[in-house]
């Protein structure tokens, strides 16, 4: 099921090609992370829906905290 969401975004952005804001859909779902540890992590998103599909690796890095 798509759920209707208003897309709002500064007037120089990709997502605003017309206008600064607008009406779309979205269909998906959403995961939050715990904190990482220090260091290199890969995060793997595959999904399939009939014909439809994706594949997509997240590299990330968590550098060690500096001083405050």
């Amino acid at each position: 099921m798509a759920v209707a969401l208003t897309l709002s975004a500064a007037a120089t952005t990709a997502c605003s090609a017309s206008g600064p804001s607008g009406l779309g859909f979205s269909c998906g779902l959403w995961a939050q992370l715990s904190p990482l540890a220090v260091g290199d992590h890969t995060l793997r998103i595959r999904g399939q829906a009939g014909d439809l599909g994706i594949a997509v690796d997240y590299l990330l890095h968590v550098p060690t905290p500096g001083p405050a």
